[in-house]
């Protein structure tokens, strides 16, 4: 047994050996290319929310000045370093959205990244297991910032008070934005709930700019603004700016919006769930307007103690803005007592194939359906089979990339439903690096 057991802490040792060999060939050759490619300027956005959204969008900005290279959705160093080298020196702006999702993961990638701006966009508890508290995230998320040139240029939200004591870590200029008054880039107001979109007024100093967007929800208030921010502050004049974000469909899977059922709407926002985030979610479903509310809510993470209490808290909140509730998976029995209580209007579900069935039966014109859940539940197959009956309900498949790219999800190996998001931009279809 002893033998067995060292032969087996030889061969991780090994491997993990092998990774970290692969990881500094790989971010050796970034940052040469780095060097050889010179961009203008190289953004690096984070965040604990809204990081891919955001950077599509400043990317869409950026483009409308000169071509730009960017790298969204899989943003750790081994990813980001893999994604860079596609860059070519047409591109004169790079813009990568970068993980903090443990201490000491920004670091080395802004060593080979090497940027020039960086954007904060939110603190939350997301990995809540390595952090604990908003202010260590903080702690992690400011690297960025103080890794700036003196050169360099700091974006960020003036609304959350942990990011904007980040510009008393940076040598680099500091613009600030958000809803305060004293913000560089001041959201004057905003307006636009279910089914209308997000409709922005932003004061950048100079003129008062409207800014239509695709967006659903007053939280991504903060990914537009952002996005306004950098442009103007990288020389895109204000109406190329409300262009390029006019043009931004929401990203998949991030409150991204679908026809469902019998005429219904799907909002889906099944790429991850840390409970810190549910109140937000559901603030959408309070602000709209529809025939019926319904909420589907899947496995809810990052958080302290007992789970119980977490789920339950959840549906008294989702009962008190929706029609229905629906919760489903693993943790669904987790309020079962609630049921006798609020009667059919709360249903649990064991399986992502068996709510999926229900809605299709039970959909009624109008209707607004609101997923919440996690990347783990794969909810997002509710909506692929409501354009086209699926293969796979495959339940804990431990695939961590959506189902948008599953060969399994198609009888015949197809990844998505024929006319799937025909709008959608090469830099919002799937993650990776595209060129806008």
């Amino acid at each position: 047994m002893m033998g067995h057991a060292n032969l087996r802490d030889g061969w991780t040792m090994m491997r993990d050996r092998l990774r970290s060999f692969r990881l500094w060939r790989r971010t050796r050759v970034a940052s040469a290319w780095r060097r050889l490619v010179r961009p203008n300027h190289v953004v690096a956005v984070t965040g604990s929310a809204g990081k891919s959204s955001t950077a599509g969008l400043i990317s869409l900005v950026l483009a409308a000045r000169a071509p730009t290279h960017v790298s969204i959705g899989f943003n750790t160093a081994g990813a980001i370093s893999k994604n860079v080298t596609r860059a070519r020196r047409r591109h004169r702006f790079w813009v990568c959205e970068v993980s903090g999702h443990a201490p000491g993961a920004i670091e080395p990638v802004a060593s080979f990244l090497r940027p020039d701006v960086a954007v904060v966009t939110t603190i939350g508890l997301d990995h809540y297991k390595n952090y604990r508290t908003r202010e260590a995230v903080a702690v992690e998320k400011g690297r960025l910032v103080e890794m700036l040139p003196p050169t360099g240029l700091a974006v960020l939200n003036a609304d959350d008070a942990l990011i904007l004591a980040m510009r008393d870590r940076s040598p680099a200029r500091v613009l600030t934005f958000g809803r305060a008054a004293d913000a560089d880039i001041r959201l004057v107001a905003f307006d636009g709930h279910f089914p209308e979109r997000l409709r922005l007024e932003i004061d950048d100093g100079t003129e008062v700019t409207v800014v239509q967007t695709q967006l659903v929800g007053e939280r991504w208030v903060t990914a537009a603004l952002a996005a306004f921010a950098t442009g103007r502050a990288l020389g895109v004049p204000a109406r190329d700016c409300a262009r390029a974000i006019a043009a931004w469909p929401p990203y998949p899977w991030r409150d991204s919006i679908h026809s469902g059922a019998s005429g219904s709407t799907i909002i889906a926002d099944t790429m991850k769930a840390p409970y810190w985030g549910v109140e937000s979610s559901l603030e959408i479903v309070r602000n709209a307007r529809a025939v019926r509310k319904t909420v589907v809510v899947g496995t809810l993470s990052d958080f302290s103690g007992s789970a119980r209490p977490k789920y339950m808290s959840t549906a008294r909140d989702a009962l008190a803005i929706a029609d229905r509730v629906l919760f489903v998976g693993p943790q669904s029995a987790r309020i079962d007592r609630l049921k006798t209580e609020a009667g059919a209007r709360l249903l649990t579900f064991e399986r992502a194939e068996e709510v999926a069935a229900y809605l299709e039966t039970t959909a009624i014109p109008g209707e607004l359906i609101y997923l919440k859940a996690s990347l783990a539940d794969h909810l997002e197959r509710v909506v692929f089979n409501a354009r086209e009956p699926i293969a796979c309900w495959v339940d804990r498949c431990g695939v961590g990339t959506s189902c948008l790219a599953c060969r399994r999800l198609y009888p015949d190996g197809r990844r998505k439903a024929e006319g799937f998001d025909p709008n959608a931009t090469l830099a919002s279809t799937a993650p990776g690096a595209s060129d806008v």
